[in-house]
């Protein structure tokens, strides 16, 4: 007898809901995306300084697979959640 379903299938809640918002964050639920996009473009030099480091030292250790799912704005928002108090 063949089993239609994969072994690695599972019906458990803890499955990947696609549904989901990545980028919801209940720490910056009262925060004015107005005020995240002014702070970014205030130091948006700044920013782009450490994006370029953070990209090379990665990609010289890991090689491509280095922040494959990042970019410069999920690192700006990144940066803004965790220093802004």
């Amino acid at each position: 007898m063949v089993d239609d379903e994969p072994e690695w299938t599972s019906d458990s809640e803890d499955a990947y809901d696609s549904d989901e918002d990545a980028d919801y964050d209940p720490e910056l639920e009262g925060v004015n995306l107005e005020d995240r996009a002014k702070w970014i473009e205030e130091h948006h030099e700044e920013l782009t300084w450490l994006w370029d480091k953070l990209k090379t030292g990665g990609m010289d250790i890991f090689g491509n697979a280095w922040m494959q799912n990042g970019n410069f704005g999920t690192f700006c928002y990144f940066a803004y959640k965790y220093t802004m108090p």
